[in-house]
């Protein structure tokens, strides 16, 4: 994936969020705690692609609109189908590695482009992004800890 201005990175973001937690939500799991796991994590990630919704709502159309110099590959995030695939028959501990995981995808992307941002308003929204999703990454990571213990 390429990223060429920012808001292109948000809208992909966004849109992530959402299918994870429309996948998430749609999954049954193999046990009532992965259940209600599923059911927080898909609530968490709808609740992350509206705060991303209003990154984008709330930004200056002239930093959406900034374009990177050097636009970076980046690996795609998981499909649909592998997203299927991956929650079928998951447990608990591997419904927290893949959404970890893919919030680890987010945040390098995002520090990629940090690092070859010049422009400082850019800089300063792209930082705000790392911050939310590492956050939120703890927060996630946290609170399936108490769902081992339910």
């Amino acid at each position: 994936m390429r990223f060429r201005q920012v808001k292109d990175i948000l809208e992909w973001t966004r849109e992530f969020h959402s299918l994870i937690a429309q996948r998430l939500g749609q999954t049954s799991g193999n046990s009532e705690r992965a259940k209600l796991l599923l059911e927080y994590f898909s609530d968490h990630e709808e609740r992350l692609a509206y705060v991303v919704a209003r990154f984008e709502e709330d930004a200056d159309a002239g930093l959406l609109n900034s374009w990177f110099q050097d636009v970076t590959e980046f690996d795609e995030l998981p499909s649909t189908e592998e997203l299927n695939e991956r929650l079928k028959n998951a447990d608990e501990n591997e419904v927290v590695k893949l959404v970890v995981h893919c919030h680890d995808q987010i945040i390098a992307a995002y520090k990629a482009l940090l690092n070859e941002s010049d422009i400082e308003s850019v800089s300063d929204i792209l930082s705000n992004l790392v911050q939310l999703e590492e956050n939120e990454k703890m927060l996630l990571v946290r609170d399936s800890q108490y769902f081992q213990d339910v």
